[in-house]
């Protein structure tokens, strides 16, 4: 695979790879190539890979297993929904890039007072792909 040295950082553009396979071409369970694979596909050292395939375990999206490899723990992004983080903070956290599509917005009256209630659809998009998370409803 080719990575563009210049722009974003190596290592962000491996997980960024491995996360759309993942999330395009495998199901829980999947063992994922080797350190030694991934390095000569990516054409980087193998800790640049472990240091990748480390920030995939933070995010839960694969388990590693001394002596055996890496494999899919979860073939979706998975969001917290009670955090204190917003939606942006958390897409930039994996790697990716935060959407905000507004739906609907209008003004309502409740009690007197004037509230804006807004809907709106969140995505996550990769270089590859863009991935429908949640659709807010807020008031």
């Amino acid at each position: 695979m080719y990575l563009q040295r210049n722009t974003n950082s190596l290592r962000s553009q491996i997980v960024q790879s491995i996360q759309h396979d993942i999330f395009s071409n495998r199901k829980v369970g999947d063992q994922l190539p080797s350190e030694a694979k991934y390095a000569e596909e990516f054409g980087v050292t193998r800790s640049t890979i472990q240091k990748a395939l480390k920030d995939l375990q933070q995010m839960n999206l694969i388990t590693r297993v001394q002596g055996k490899g890496s494999f899919v723990h979860q073939t979706q992004p998975h969001v917290k929904l009670f955090n204190f983080k917003g939606f942006s903070d958390y897409a930039h956290e994996i790697g990716l890039e935060p959407i905000n599509k507004v739906l609907s917005k209008k003004i309502i009256k409740k009690h007197g007072t004037e509230f804006l209630e807004l809907e709106r659809l969140r995505l996550l998009k990769s270089q590859e792909s863009i991935i429908p998370m949640t659709i807010d409803h807020s008031e």
